[in-house]
């Protein structure tokens, strides 16, 4: 994860001829991490398992909580037939937890996997499209407050212990 931290620099130059130097010292400045990794941008495509799409450029595994954002530039979808990096990963997605919020996350074909070691959250306006299949393992809560499931011919495999399932 990215984090605050301030860099400062001293400068040391040979300002004549006679190797009298001088030194000069910047200003601090603080560069400020952006969103955690597991944030969604879509950058570069809609492909989950193209680590130009999220930040800090990792794709997440089962450590990582993930977040699909409105503001991100593509819709995201889990489709390893179309995926050039997929085989890299396993050819399946994993995250700790998921939250959809306000934008579209798809399990494109019966092939595709994608693995929840926590919850998932559908929040309102958020859409998890399974229409082709796909398969979701989800070992935690199930929480949809936006009712934006389409299951279609995908299947949610629930394999965790004491799970909840919530919808609005």
């Amino acid at each position: 994860n990215l984090s605050n931290f301030t860099i400062s620099s001293t400068i040391t130059e040979d300002f004549s001829a006679s190797s009298t130097s001088s030194t000069a010292t910047g200003k601090p400045f603080t560069i400020i991490g952006g969103n955690p990794d597991g944030y969604w941008t879509g950058a570069a495509s809609k492909d989950w398992f193209n680590c130009s799409n999220w930040e800090g450029f990792s794709v997440p595994d089962s450590s990582i909580d993930v977040t699909i954002p409105l503001v991100a530039s593509n819709e995201c979808e889990v489709n390893r037939t179309t995926s050039t990096y997929a085989l890299s990963y396993g050819d399946s997605a994993k995250c700790r937890s998921l939250t959809v919020d306000d934008q579209k996350l798809t399990i494109g074909t019966a092939n595709d996997v994608l693995k929840s070691w926590g919850d998932v959250s559908i929040v309102t306006g958020g859409i998890l499209d399974m229409t082709s299949g796909g398969n979701l393992l989800l070992a935690g809560d199930w929480v949809n407050l936006g009712s934006n499931f389409t299951e279609g011919a995908g299947t949610v495999i629930f394999n965790g212990v004491n799970q909840n399932i919530s919808a609005e």
